[in-house]
C-alpha cells in the first residue's frame, strides 16, 4: 500500500507540474474544433 500511496504522490506532482500545458494546448484545440464546427453548424 505504501508503494501505492508515493507512486499516487508522485503522479500528482507529475500532474501539477504538465498538467497546465497539456491543459492549455488541449483546450486552444478544443477551441479551435468548436470554432471550425461552428462555422457548419447552427448552434
Amino acid at each position: 500500500m505504501k508503494d501505492l500511496e508515493s507512486l499516487r504522490k508522485e503522479l500528482a506532482e507529475l500532474a501539477k507540474q504538465t498538467e497546465q500545458e497539456d491543459l492549455k494546448r488541449e483546450l486552444e484545440s478544443l477551441i479551435q474544433q468548436i470554432l471550425k464546427h461552428r462555422d457548419y453548424c447552427p448552434f
